[in-house]
């Protein structure tokens, strides 16, 4: 073996490490200490903010980065890089394929091997039959030890080029070290708080505790466990989902899930499933899970566990690594755990993160009580037709007196009630027998009334639309709408047939500051939509022409006027007046 001490070599190593300043997207990062339990192998690359601990025959099928003080147990591997800011002593027979580098000291066990170079901040000691190299610098001269104050050989070891003894880091390898040590906290922190920004369409149970399926988009809960034993299916499968097969489900709190909890996709489906919990994150023994799981404290698996990012249910192949994401807290692995797969793609270096989200799926509106009304209004609901007017469900209006709707008869009134302030409600040629005006009554029509107006300031209130002037406030050539957030300045006129395309899931929001003119004869129609899950919330009024087939709940701020022989499937609420003229309204339907 060779011991040469040059200074003339520090600024060739200088410039070959600053060259991978950036640390790699990670596969599984802890913000505090990590603990790998042997036999466990992580498919990428893993990222530690404090101390590693990996025990006997665990492997890394990427870079190892460490904060902290580094122990990889006997027999481990790593199939890159291991980098720490501390303390590195890796276990007999263990294998680093790339190079080895620490601010301190460095201690290989007996039979371990490194591919490429060693680098010790301190003292380097070297066991019995350790292999270094071979690799070789820029000029070609092989370069394989290095350490900042002394080093310890053990005779059989094998070191292929120089060993370099009192050799103080340069200062762009030291910070070279330390940079990888903390450039994902803070990205992660805004993965995290980009993932809880997104609306959700369904609230999940506190405990989820039979099988259960579940359709792509987003999902909350104020805390979450699941059952063990249980199945998680996540079906793709109707194709107006295929362009949303992406899952993401925000927990305010703490995730726990069972003891041999199975993940699958429905047959024929496949897609990207992403966990998001505000607190910490606890997965039981023998689970099989598919997703990437961002948690912002700690992390613990028991033994057995496999993860992978992407799957399809009928090969079970991951394209995705999946990953374990503690951003500031501490990740326990128990032994036998696999996460990823052999190729695998990290999530940051994939089109799945956050970043790339293909539109936000929309929560529906809230009408709480108003839900219960197909017709509402503030200061009444006239009826200046022939008495043609078909109506399914309840109509109410309130502050302003029950007669202020005598022109809708209760001949008109199907399957519903005409709910009053007063029993002021005379009905005309109808009778009265549909109406009620006591103070149960009274109580009903107010809160619904109050919901209303709620339910406005919440369709008003919806942030970063999905379109903004779409069509320069005229929707015309048949269009077809695709789920999303509408937002107009203006007017809006639609003076052709129109589609609503999208699952039944899906949501559409128009936000109009203005009128909104439907022409007469004019068709919309649905494609897969739901008519509840479209809402229209207007500053003005809202005026259908003759024989117009209007989808959707009406939240005005003003008038409601339907002409002669327009059909609504939806609801009709005003804060003002609704007129009605020979018309037939029905709440919402699939129709």
């Amino acid at each position: 073996m060779k011991f040469k001490k040059s200074t003339l070599l520090i600024p060739i190593l200088s410039v070959v490490l600053s060259a991978h300043a950036i640390s790699p997207s990670p596969t599984v990062y802890s913000g505090a200490i990590l603990t790998m339990g042997g036999n466990s192998t992580i498919y990428g690359n893993l990222q530690v903010a404090a101390a590693a601990t990996l025990g006997a025959t665990s492997t890394v099928g990427g870079d190892l980065i460490a904060g902290g003080a580094l122990t990889l147990g006997t027999g481990g591997n790593v199939g890159g890089d291991l980098i720490s800011g501390a303390a590195i002593a890796v276990g007999t027979a263990s294998t680093i394929e790339g190079d080895l580098k620490s601010l301190s000291t460095v201690g290989l066990g007996a039979q371990a091997s490194v591919s490429g170079k060693v680098i010790a901040g301190t003292t380097l000691t070297l066991g019995a039959f350790v292999t270094i190299g071979p690799t070789s610098d820029a000029n070609g001269e092989a370069v394989n030890a290095q350490a900042g104050t002394s080093a310890s050989i053990s005779a059989t070891a094998t070191v292929n080029g120089s060993i370099l003894q009192g050799q103080e880091l340069s200062d762009v390898d030291a910070a070279e070290i330390k940079s990888k040590m903390t450039d994902w906290k803070d990205k992660l922190a805004q993965e995290q708080d980009k993932l809880g920004k997104h609306q959700p369409k369904k609230d999940l149970p506190l405990t989820i505790a039979v099988d259960t399926t579940l359709e792509p988009g987003v999902y909350h809960a104020s805390a979450l466990t699941t059952a063990a034993g249980i199945t998680l299916t996540f079906d793709a499968s109707d194709p107006n989902n295929k362009r949303n097969a992406k899952w993401i489900i925000n927990v305010d709190t703490s995730t726990s899930l069972g003891a041999n909890l199975k993940m699958v996709f429905k047959e024929g489906s496949n897609g990207t499933i992403i966990f998001n919990s505000g607190s910490h994150t606890t997965i039981g023994a023998g689970s099989t899970l598919i997703g990437t799981f961002f948690t912002n404290t700690n992390i613990t698996t028991g033994a057995g566990i496999q993860l992978t990012g992407e799957a399809s249910a009928s090969t079970g192949i991951g394209k995705l690594c999946g990953g374990l994401f503690s951003t500031n807290g501490a990740i326990t692995l128990g032994a036998d755990n696999q996460i990823g797969s052999k190729g695998c793609k990290p999530y940051f270096e994939s089109t799945v993160s956050v970043n790339s989200y293909a539109g936000t799926v929309r929560r529906p509106i809230n009408l709480r009580g108003a839900e219960e009304f197909t017709i509402l209004a503030k200061t009444g609901i006239t009826n200046i037709g022939n008495h043609h007017t078909k109506i399914t469900g309840n109509i109410g209006s309130s502050p302003i007196a029950a007669n202020f709707m005598d022109n809708v008869y209760c001949t008109e009134i199907s399957e519903g009630t005409i709910y009053g302030v007063d029993a002021s409600y005379a009905g005309g040629m109808g009778g009265t027998a549909c109406s009620l005006g006591n103070a149960d009554a009274k109580t009903q029509v107010d809160n619904a009334v109050l919901d209303m107006v709620v339910a406005y300031t919440d369709a008003a209130g919806r942030a970063s639309p999905d379109y903004s002037e779409y069509g320069a406030g005229k929707i015309s050539d048949g269009q077809t709408l695709k789920p999303g957030l509408y937002r107009w300045g203006t007017n809006v006129v639609m003076d052709q047939n129109i589609t609503f395309k999208g699952g039944k899931d899906d949501v559409w929001i128009f936000q109009i500051s203005g009128n909104l003119y439907q022409a007469g004869a004019t068709k919309m129609i649905l494609n897969g939509a739901l008519a509840k899950n479209i809402f229209w919330q207007l500053t003005e009024n809202v005026a259908l022409g003759d024989n117009a087939q209007f989808i959707g709940v009406v939240l005005a701020k003003t008038h409601i006027a339907l002409n002669p022989l327009a059909k609504v499937n939806g609801r009709l609420l005003s804060q003002t007046q609704v007129t009605l003229q020979d018309n037939k309204v029905n709440p919402p339907t699939a129709e």
